[in-house]
This record gives C-alpha cells, sequence and structure tokens, in this order.
C-alpha cells in the first residue's frame, strides 16, 4: 500500500510539474491529484524537490538498467557502444518536456542540483563506454598503443561515434531552418522528427 502511495504522488507529481511547471506547482496540488492528505506526503518526500529529484533519479536508473541490459544482447563491442549512444538519446527524446524544465531552472541559476543530477546519467554512460572498450581491448577484439590510457580513448571514440550516429539518426529539414540555421550547419531542435529517431534506432536493431 505504501509502495502504492508513492508511486502515485511520483507520477501526479510529474504530471504537474510537466503541466504548470515546477515553481507553479505546489505540495498541495500534487496531494489533491493523488487523492492524499498533505502530510501523507511528508512521508514519503522531505519537499518538493526531493520528489522532483526523485523522479529523476528514477528515470536515469531505469535508462542505465536498460543501456546495460541491451548491451549484453549483442558480442560485438562497437555495437555495444552503439547501445550505450543510442539508449542515452533515447532517454532525452523520451524526456524532453522533463528536461525543459531542468534547463529552463539552470538557465535563470535558481537550482543546480537537477542539472547535478541529470549529469550522473552522462557519468554512468561513460562507465559503461569505458568498460566495454576495456573488455574489448583484453579480449584482443581491438588494440591500442596507449594502453595506459585506455580510458582517454574510450572517451574520445564515444564522443566521435555519438555525433556520428546523432547526424545519422536525425532528419535535417534544411530547407525549413532560417539563415542562421542553414550557415551552423543544424536546425532547430524543433525540426528534428524525434519519433523518427527512436524508430531507426529500433529498426536498425532489428535488422541486426
Amino acid at each position: 500500500m505504501k509502495k502504492a502511495t508513492k508511486e502515485i504522488l511520483l507520477k501526479k507529481g510529474e504530471e504537474l510539474i510537466l503541466k504548470s511547471g515546477y515553481y507553479e506547482t505546489k505540495v498541495e496540488d500534487i496531494t489533491k491529484e493523488a487523492g492524499v492528505a498533505k502530510g501523507t506526503f511528508y512521508i514519503y518526500f522531505s519537499s518538493k524537490e526531493d520528489i522532483f529529484i526523485e523522479i529523476l533519479k528514477g528515470k536515469i536508473a531505469k535508462a542505465v538498467e536498460s543501456m546495460r541490459e541491451k548491451k549484453e544482447e549483442v558480442t560485438d563491442f562497437r555495437k555495444k557502444m552503439d547501445i550505450a549512444t543510442e539508449e542515452y538519446i533515447k532517454f532525452h527524446i523520451d524526456n524532453l518536456g522533463f528536461l525543459r524544465v531542468i534547463f529552463s531552472m539552470e538557465k535563470e541559476k535558481k537550482n543546480s542540483k537537477f542539472m547535478n543530477n541529470l549529469m550522473e546519467l552522462h557519468k554512468m554512460k561513460l562507465e559503461v563506454v569505458i568498460s566495454v572498450f576495456k573488455n574489448a581491448v583484453e579480449n584482443r577484439e581491438i588494440t591500442v598503443k596507449y594502453k595506459d590510457r585506455i580510458e582517454d580513448i574510450a572517451i574520445m571514440y564515444d564522443i566521435m561515434r555519438t555525433e556520428y550516429i546523432f547526424h545519422k539518426l536525425i532528419k535535417l529539414k534544411m530547407e525549413e531552418g532560417n539563415g542562421e540555421c542553414q550557415e551552423r550547419g543544424f536546425c532547430d531542435f524543433a525540426n528534428i522528427d524525434t519519433d523518427s529517431i527512436k524508430n531507426k534506432i529500433d529498426a536498425r536493431r532489428e535488422a541486426e
């Protein structure tokens, strides 16, 4: 029962924050939507900030779990690396509304705790990438000249591979962009078909 109540509060908290914004959403709004007393909220969370961070951590944990599980489904180290990147991209696509809230708060310099938590996903992704790269070296799937710099090489590989995959997946509509967009070589995020990106990722895996 307690777990169910907490899950309802998390669900309603996320819905309200996405709909109304972080600062506009009050604890009373969350408890009203969840159908519980205000005091019940404080059994599970110390504040509105606390529930927001827990929602974010839950999303990150789910993304990392998916990343680790899916990489075990393939043997080639390059595919393992690509899976880490693809899951990272899908996380951002699935949580665009939530991320907008965080970025707007960061822009206003009102709260950096949420951005710090978001950075944990990037750190965990790098841990997966470095682990895969080290295993590939140990299994002689790849050879590196400077073995004392394996982690640095793995990170650089990941950066280049991420950029390659992202640009391969997105459909840039240059003709719809403004002059500045065309000059830079990319368009506003509004012109990126996010559903298409996810479909391409899934289709690519099925083909493999």
